[in-house]
Order: structure tokens, then C-alpha cells, then sequence
């Protein structure tokens, strides 16, 4: 990352310049480094796209989408751990594994076509698991039950705020709570996402585009 002095003598020269930070931990960094820019929190954007109507009729299987590069956090036995509790409370499911990565060049007329396909994926499974956070803000659109696992970044700690109030995307930062998370979540059935809070926290950049114009 580029050190904080070298920021401010860049970016603290520019008075137009408006920030929007999707988390806290970058929100609070930058406020330091430039305590009088315009520094805004702000939602995801992706989190303001209505949720996706897939067959939901036909869920079956778990789908884990887990990283698979530096990122990664968790550990070969902790994911032999989360498969022994799927498997106790999702009877008979078959564990798939999947991701929000791509082994291919996507063309600029793909890619909405490739997003909403994977996004159509997550909306057939019964449960995802993730610790990627396009995998838990696919989960959160497909309306699918999601255990977000924590990695060596804040990204996905910090976004998951925005929809917690979703209580079948849930954070789990210990191990230790993945058999009981995996429990609960078997039980639900045909939840909805509510993205309202997160389009009112949206208006405060739709307000600073109107006070530019």
C-alpha cells in the first residue's frame, strides 16, 4: 500500500475529490491521513441490486466457494471440520465446490451474463459457504443461506455490516461456532434479502452528486 505521507501529498492537493470507503477500516484511514477531505462510508455497491430469482424450487447440494491464494485464513482442518458438519445436518447433499473466479478472459458484452450466471449457481444450492466476498454478496442476491468465514483481509468483515441484518448471511470469525451456525441455517427456508437500510445509506452519495451538479 502506498505509505500515508506519500497519500497526502497527493491526493490532499485535490479539494474536489470525494471519497466513498465500503468499510470502516479503510473509512478510519483515510480520515486520519486527510482529516479534512471529504470522506464518506458508504454501502457496496453491488448490495443495492435486487435479489436474483433462480429455481429455487430444485435447491439441493452445498455449494463451498472458498480461496484458494494468500488470502486464505482457513486451514486444511478446518475445512475437513465445516464438510463433517454439513454433512450431519444436510443429509444425503453432496458438497460442491465452486468460486467467483474465472479460469478465462471475460469479454466486456460477457460479463453481466457471467456474474448473474453465477449468481443463478448460488440460487440452486440449499447452502454456501464462503470466504470469499463476492461469495457471501452473491449468497446475499441468490437468497441462499451463507456461512461467511473470515480471511486475512477486513474486506469481508466489514461489508458483511451492511447486511447482518440478513440473518441467513452469517459471519463466523471462530471455528468453533461453525457446527452450531451450520444448524441453525439448515432450518431456513425461503429467506428474503432486505437491502433497505442499504439504500438509504446510498442517498449519501446520491445527494453529493446532486449538490455537484
Amino acid at each position: 500500500m502506498m505509505k500515508k505521507q506519500k497519500i497526502k501529498e497527493i491526493y490532499g492537493k485535490h479539494k474536489n475529490l470525494y471519497w466513498f470507503l465500503r468499510e470502516t477500516v479503510s473509512y478510519n484511514l483515510i480520515k486520519e491521513i486527510l482529516p479534512n477531505a471529504n470522506i464518506f462510508l458508504c454501502p457496496d455497491m453491488a448490495l443495492l441490486l435486487e435479489p436474483v430469482k433462480g429455481t429455487k424450487g430444485d435447491r439441493e447440494n452445498i455449494l463451498m466457494c472458498l480461496r484458494s491464494d494468500k488470502e486464505k485464513k482457513l486451514q486444511k482442518q478446518d475445512e475437513e471440520r465445516i464438510e463433517k458438519a454439513i454433512v450431519k445436518y444436510y443429509l444425503n447433499e453432496k458438497i460442491e465446490y465452486t468460486d467467483t473466479v474465472l479460469d478465462k478472459n471475460v469479454w466486456l458484452n460477457e460479463r453481466s451474463y457471467e456474474v448473474y450466471k453465477k449468481i443463478d449457481e448460488f440460487s440452486k444450492a440449499k447452502l454456501i459457504v464462503t470466504d470469499r466476498l463476492h461469495g457471501m454478496v452473491f449468497a446475499a442476491l441468490a437468497e441462499t443461506p451463507c456461512i461467511v468465514c473470515g480471511n486475512v483481509n477486513h474486506k469481508v468483515k466489514g461489508i458483511y455490516q451492511w447486511i447482518e441484518n440478513n440473518e441467513y448471511i452469517r459471519y463466523v470469525e471462530d471455528i468453533e461456532m461453525i457446527e452450531e451456525t451450520v444448524e441453525e441455517l439448515s432450518k431456513y427456508s425461503n429467506p428474503t434479502y432486505d437491502n433497505t437500510s442499504v439504500k438509504e445509506r446510498y442517498k449519501i452519495l446520491e445527494n453529493v452528486i446532486l449538490e455537484r451538479k
